[in-house]
């Protein structure tokens, strides 16, 4: 939810940011906004998923083996969740 919350505002920022020039398509023009957008969440998106991760990495030395169970896979879930969107 963190990486949608990101990506939206900054989607909604690129339409100040990234002026329409006369006469260019509105698929060019928001070609160049998408390609704004993402560069200007990576960063953002990259941090909050890997301390997402590191914090349920954290409960692998959990003594209650279904906690730390549940860390490692949902840490992999999002590290693989990640891996996918770049």
């Amino acid at each position: 939810a963190d990486d949608v919350f990101v990506l939206v505002d900054a989607w909604k920022q690129s339409h100040n940011d990234i002026q329409r020039v006369n006469g260019e398509l509105e698929s060019v023009w928001l070609k160049r906004r998408m390609v704004s957008t993402y560069g200007r969440t990576l960063q953002s998106v990259f941090n909050t998923s890997f301390t997402t991760a590191m914090a349920f990495i954290s409960t692998a030395i959990s003594p209650v083996m279904p906690i730390a169970a549940f860390g490692i896979y949902a840490a992999l879930c999002i590290v693989s969740l990640c891996s996918c969107m770049n």
